[in-house]
């Protein structure tokens, strides 16, 4: 049983190793920690199936495996498609197969033969950290949501590169322009409503808006 908090209950491990001992083992110490095995391959053509199948919540993968393809080529492919987390559960440390396997940003890289509590730690921490990633996509997509249904202009103007990094569909519009011709544009390249001391003021009154939309263009200098 598991003596670390788990950021999901029960997580689905899906196994990805060719020596069936070793395979076995892995699956019995996974019951035991208290996590739900949905599948043992022993081919990286397998783990790239399988995870589309059973979309785990996590693969631990070992590197040299039967078949044309290896564990780093199908880790690779399963994070760009399904963005599934990978821990690489290997007997292979040379810097040459560790280089290639930190491209594919794995959760973690055990090596055998390892320690229960090893592997735990580094299945508790991969799942958090995906945990956090997941919120992270989550509260960026709710933030271009807002943004992009907004009925004011958006413009989000960093101070120290003296650019635009952000706006929304209302302010292209508004400057009659395209998202990439206004970002690569900068405010000192347009004319926005000026403030009483002559200043450039991005906070333009919605009326304004309304007469922008209608045709009142702001011009670029």
């Amino acid at each position: 049983m598991r003596t670390l908090n788990s950021p999901i209950v029960s997580p689905r491990v899906l196994v990805v190793e060719d020596e069936r001992l070793i395979a076995e083992e892995i699956l019995e110490r996974l019951t035991r920690m208290g996590f739900r095995v949905v599948g043992s391959v022993d081919t990286a053509e397998d783990a790239v199936q399988a995870a589309r199948r059973e979309l785990p919540e996590l693969i631990l993968m070992d590197i040299r495996l039967k078949g044309k393809m290896d564990g780093i080529e199908a880790a690779a492919e399963i994070r760009r498609d399904l963005n599934i987390p990978v821990i690489y559960l290997t007997s292979h440390s040379d810097r040459g197969t560790r280089a290639r396997a930190m491209e594919t940003t794995p959760c973690g890289y055990v090596l055998k033969p390892f320690r229960e509590e090893d592997l735990l730690v580094a299945i508790e921490t991969a799942l958090h950290l995906n945990l956090q990633e997941r919120r992270i996509r989550e509260s960026e997509a709710r933030y271009r949501t807002l943004v992009e249904h907004a009925p004011e202009v958006i413009i989000v103007f960093d101070v120290d590169r003296d650019q635009f990094v952000d706006v929304n569909d209302n302010a292209c519009r508004f400057f009659k322009t395209d998202r990439a011709a206004l970002l690569a544009s900068g405010p000192d390249k347009i004319t926005p409503l000026r403030q009483s001391d002559g200043s450039p003021s991005f906070g333009v009154p919605r009326g304004y808006i309304d007469g922008a939309l209608a045709g009142q263009t702001p011009v670029f200098e």
